[in-house]
């Protein structure tokens, strides 16, 4: 938990949190891919030829999942560059470096703000580097720390001002379901991982 502060020291200082329980370019033509599994075939559009994932220890945790699962539905391979405890200012200068080796994909996944409060620039900063990618999914978080609505609040309003960004609610997802995290009440479990790739990879299919 967070050391208390002097009121007139700021912001609360930001705190790592580790994992528990688990750790505008023009679009190729859509193509059909068939995934057979015992019992089941599933055909799906692919409407990414690839993805770019840049979050903390939320997104790596659920890694596996989430890769899986956007290739099922969007045929794309995602790419994931997170870290435990990483920062929104360290967000962007990955998405910064990915910017400067052409490596966005047709679509981005950021998940940021876990660790610590962000601010208006800051967003703006990140989300300016990517007006040319034709699909940007924004995700809030769900970490029960001081800084978490404000955090959720700022990433609405400056989102909503980008019309290639899409914000994906898993603070709402994860709502009532206590069963999906584990006991710090931030970190997904197994069935969590689950529901977070799902949340992001129809997200990203209907974007």
């Amino acid at each position: 938990m967070p050391v208390p502060t002097d009121p007139r020291s700021g912001p609360p200082a930001a705190t790592t949190l580790s994992p528990q329980a688990t750790a505008g370019t023009p679009s190729p033509p859509a193509r059909s891919t068939t995934t057979r599994s015992p019992g089941r075939t599933t055909t799906s559009v692919a409407r990414y030829a690839s993805v770019a994932g840049v979050g903390d220890s939320i997104m790596l945790g659920a890694s596996a999942a989430l890769t899986a699962a956007v290739a099922a539905t969007t045929g794309a391979a995602l790419t994931v560059d997170a870290r435990v405890g990483r920062q929104f200012a360290e967000g962007v200068t990955v998405v910064t470096g990915l910017v400067q080796a052409a490596a966005l994909g047709d679509a981005v996944i950021v998940h940021l703000g876990t660790n610590g409060p962000v601010t208006v620039p800051l967003v703006r900063s990140l989300l300016d580097q990517l007006v040319g990618v034709r699909t940007v999914l924004l995700v809030n978080v769900r970490v029960p720390r001081e800084w978490e609505s404000g955090v959720n609040a700022t990433l609405a309003a400056v989102g909503g001002a980008y019309p290639n960004v899409h914000l994906v609610d898993w603070h709402a997802a994860t709502e009532g379901h206590p069963e999906l995290l584990s006991a710090d009440g931030v970190h997904p479990v197994a069935a969590g991982s689950a529901a977070y790739a799902e949340l992001l990879s129809r997200a990203l299919a209907s974007a």
